[in-house]
């Protein structure tokens, strides 16, 4: 019989998958356009024409929180692609090359992390003004710091080991023995870290939008919507739940799954330890 944690990390990463699933396939599921004014059937009971029923100007909740799941989902995925992208890059030179770069790398990470990450986000909004463009420029400023440490960290425990020597001995240059063996023996904490850190950033992405220095009204978004709801929290609780509950489906999904690929890499790494 399966553990109530395991039970439970199934469940999180299924209606993880489902949810994603019903975002991206949104244009053929939502029942209404998400931006579709309809002033005489605002704040509508659900029914079956609104299953979710209807927000203060009158749209669909239902096709808003569906199409809202794209515009997260697709700016978190997109600020921890490029996360994970940069932060790489100067992990794996910082690890790879101890001196200079790697002196240079850590000054500048330790200097992002002694400034709050609100405070970096809220600065780039007022430079860029609020919308996805600055969103994901400040979730990436915000994360790749922590990102990178980890990834030299790794880096350098590799590049210390007998084979990589090995390698330089008999003349493998530098690029080659980046790409082809230490980038595939640090890949599994990075996958790790990234879905962690996209846990996070779905938070990040609800939470600005919601303080209006993310995604921008009319534009449908799970924080948008809550922040929208507000005012009609005891008439139609429904339109501040379904979009606050998607929002913790997706963390506790994507922690589940870090968690999960985490268990598996540590029981691979014990099983070539001990063969």
């Amino acid at each position: 019989m399966p553990g109530i944690e395991t039970v439970s990390r199934a469940l999180s990463i299924g209606s993880l998958a489902l949810l994603t699933l019903l975002s991206l396939i949104a244009p053929l599921v939502a029942p209404h356009d998400p931006l579709l004014v309809d002033m005489p059937a605002r704040l509508e009971q659900p029914t079956v024409r609104h299953p979710l029923g209807t927000d203060g100007v009158g749209r669909d909740a239902l096709s808003r929180v569906l199409y809202g799941g794209r515009t997260s989902l697709t700016l978190t995925l997109v600020a921890t692609t490029a996360t994970a992208v940069i932060a790489t890059a100067f992990g794996m030179l910082a690890g790879y090359r101890p001196g200079l770069v790697d002196d240079i790398v850590m000054v500048v990470t330790g200097l992002f992390d002694g400034i709050p990450g609100i405070a970096v986000l809220i600065a780039i909004a007022g430079l860029l003004g609020p919308g996805a463009p600055a969103l994901i420029l400040g979730l990436v400023i915000v994360a790749w710091p922590t990102f990178s440490r980890v990834v030299r960290t790794e880096v350098r425990r590799v590049a210390a080991l007998q084979f990589v020597e090995s390698l330089r001995v008999a003349g493998a240059s530098h690029a080659r023995i980046i790409v082809r063996h230490i980038l595939p023996n640090v890949a599994g904490p990075i996958l790790v870290l990234l879905t962690t850190r996209m846990a996070t950033s779905i938070i990040s992405v609800a939470s600005l939008s919601f303080l209006g220095l993310g995604v921008q009204p009319p534009a449908p978004d799970w924080g948008v919507m809550i922040r929208d709801a507000l005012p009609y929290m005891r008439a139609r609780p429904l339109l501040v739940i379904v979009p606050s509950v998607c929002v913790l489906v997706v963390t506790y999904g994507l922690t589940a799954l870090a968690e999960l690929v985490r268990t598996r890499l540590d029981v691979r790494r014990t099983q070539v330890a001990v063969a």
